[in-house]
């Protein structure tokens, strides 16, 4: 069980059950989670993710597109650079400052960790992050 962080699940079940449920509901959470190809493009959101930026869409809507249908052209690039970095290097960017930018001008920003997303063998085979909306402590200036 590569990567799992467990040999044996609670109660002795399936372990590779109990992943499938574990994952059911980091996407169901509040939290801002994805997951995207080597091509960048969208695997899987949460929908804390969606109601954030997508709240119009569903998450089966999103699988196949990329931060380019979302968000503006400069927020899509730089995010693009980063998942690039990433997929070529194995190394995570933890705690990245964003400002989020979206058509119609508005703007949020976000503290973002992004990392490789790893088969079974460890190969890389797209990226996984998770965003958090700082927006309130940037404008206060407390960040």
């Amino acid at each position: 069980m590569s990567g799992s962080g467990m040999g044996a699940s609670p109660g002795g079940g399936d372990p590779d059950r109990l992943k499938l449920l574990c994952m059911d509901n980091l996407l169901a959470a509040d939290a801002r989670v994805y997951f995207k190809d080597q091509l960048s493009r969208f695997l899987f959101v949460s929908a804390g993710w969606l109601a954030a930026y997508a709240p119009d869409r569903t998450a089966r809507e999103l699988a196949g597109k990329s931060d380019f249908d979302v968000f503006t052209y400069d927020h899509a690039y730089a995010a693009f650079q980063d998942e690039k970095q990433i997929m070529s290097t194995g190394r995570p960017i933890a705690g990245k400052l964003e400002r989020e930018t979206f058509s119609g001008g508005a703007e949020r920003w976000a503290l973002t960790t992004k990392m490789p997303l790893r088969d079974e063998r460890g190969l890389i085979i797209g990226t996984f992050g998770i965003t958090h909306d700082v927006t309130a402590y940037v404008r206060s200036g407390r960040l």
